[in-house]
C-alpha cells in the first residue's frame, strides 16, 4: 500500500468551501461577501487543470492562504508541493512560515482534500473552516447541515470566495460520496 496515501488516511484534517455556477432545480447559497469588497490575502493563485491532480504536481501555493510570500518561505524550507505540505510536521511548517501551529494545520487539512476530484482548493478551505478534520469526518457528514455551517461561514465573512461562488446541497454530497468513494477504495484489498 502506498504510505502517502497511508498518512492521507490516518493524519487529522481541516475544511474548505464549496461552490457552483448553480445548477436548476438546485438549492443554492451563495456569498453575501465576496474577494471584491474585501481585499485577497493571496497575491498568487495558480490554476489547476487537473481534477484529482497529482499531489507532487499541485504547487504549495494551490492551499488558501499561501499565496506568493509564505509559498516562497516553505520553498526555501523544501516543501513545494502540496504532497510535501501533507508530509511535514505541522511545528516545521509553523517555524518555516513564522505562524501558529493552528494555520499551519489548517494548511495541511486543506491540503487533503483539494487534491479530490469535485473538491476544489476553495471547497477544501471551506471544508476545514466548519471543522471537518479527516476523510472520515467528512464521509460522516450530513450534506444539509454541512451546507449551513459553510452558508453561515460565508455569511459571517470568516471564509471568503470569489465573486460568484454559490454553494448547493448536491455540491456538498458529491464531496461527501467522493470521500466515501476513495475510503472505500483504500481499504478494498489489492
Amino acid at each position: 500500500m502506498d504510505p502517502l496515501l497511508i498518512l492521507l488516511l490516518l493524519v487529522p484534517l481541516v475544511t474548505g468551501v464549496v461552490c457552483s455556477r448553480g445548477a436548476a432545480g438546485a438549492e443554492v447559497v451563495s456569498s453575501a461577501k465576496t474577494l471584491k469588497e474585501k481585499s485577497p490575502t493571496e497575491e498568487y493563485m495558480p490554476k489547476v487543470e487537473e481534477p484529482a491532480a497529482k499531489l507532487r504536481e499541485l504547487p504549495i501555493e494551490t492551499i488558501e492562504g499561501i499565496g506568493s510570500v509564505y509559498g516562497g518561505k516553505l520553498r526555501k524550507g523544501g516543501l513545494a508541493t502540496v504532497e510535501d505540505l501533507l508530509t511535514a510536521g505541522t511545528i516545521q511548517v509553523a517555524r518555516i512560515c513564522g505562524v501558529s501551529e493552528d494555520v499551519a494545520s489548517r494548511w495541511q487539512a486543506m491540503s487533503r482534500f483539494c487534491w479530490l476530484e469535485g473538491i476544489s482548493e476553495e471547497d477544501s478551505e471551506a471544508i476545514v473552516h466548519v471543522g471537518i478534520r479527516s476523510y472520515q469526518d467528512l464521509a460522516n457528514a450530513e450534506a444539509s447541515n454541512l451546507l449551513a455551517k459553510v452558508n453561515q461561514a460565508v455569511t459571517e465573512g470568516t471564509v471568503e470566495v470569489p465573486e460568484g461562488y454559490e454553494f448547493t446541497l448536491e455540491m456538498v454530497q458529491d464531496w461527501i460520496d467522493v470521500v466515501k468513494s476513495f475510503i472505500a477504495d483504500w481499504q478494498r484489498p489489492d
